[in-house]
Parts: C-alpha cells; sequence; structure tokens
C-alpha cells in the first residue's frame, strides 16, 4: 500500500485555516484561563446553583469567542507561508535545541509497511 507524499505536520483543516492539534492547543490554553475567570464571576454576581449555571455560560462563551478569535489571528499569520512554519519558529524561540536541524529535506515519507510484490 502506497501513502502519498505530504509534510510531516501535515493536517486537515477544521476551522479558520487551523488543524485539530492547533485548535486543541488553543482552546485548552483558554479553558484554563477561563474557568478560574468564570467562576469568580460566577460566585461574585450569584449564589447557590445559579452562579454554577451563570459561570457554565461565561466559560463555555469565553472559550469559544477566544478560540475563534485566535484562530483568525493565527490564519493571517500562516498566510503565504510554508507547512509548520509557525512551529518551527516557535519551537526555536523556545529553546535552540528544539530546533535542530532533524529533517529539512522533502522526499517520500511512509509509515506503513509496504509489500513489494
Amino acid at each position: 500500500m502506497n501513502v502519498p507524499c505530504a509534510p510531516l505536520d501535515y493536517e486537515t483543516r477544521l476551522f479558520q485555516g487551523c488543524g485539530a492539534s492547533e485548535l486543541y492547543s488553543i482552546a485548552v490554553f483558554f479553558a484554563c484561563t477561563w474557568l478560574p475567570f468564570a467562576l469568580f464571576l460566577g460566585f461574585a454576581i450569584l449564589d447557590g446553583l445559579h452562579a454554577v449555571f451563570f459561570a457554565f455560560a461565561v466559560f463555555v462563551f469565553g472559550v469559544m469567542i477566544y478560540t475563534a478569535l485566535v484562530a483568525r489571528v493565527l490564519k493571517e499569520l500562516k498566510f503565504g507561508k510554508p507547512e509548520g512554519w509557525h512551529l518551527r519558529w516557535f519551537y526555536c524561540s523556545i529553546h535552540p535545541y528544539l530546533c535542530s536541524n532533524l529533517i529539512y529535506h522533502s522526499g517520500r515519507w511512509s509509515t506503513v509497511r509496504e509489500c513489494q510484490t
């Protein structure tokens, strides 16, 4: 079985030009930041079970809005750039060891076993 040649970091675009891993990363980051804020806001305004429902609504709305906004900004940043350039730039900005030249050439890559007949 032959696998078509594709970049190693290729993902199907799901929303606003972002792949699944990018959307997951954005959503998890904003979920971790919005949850304490939503709970604080809910219990500051209301009391009891109403505060929990209000906090849940604020949490979901905030994560959805900020995920959509960051996905749109990321789409604008990636326009006209090759696949995975923003991840490579991010890794290089964190630490130089993550920016090693492990794979810099293109070619046919396969992750499955192929039977030669």
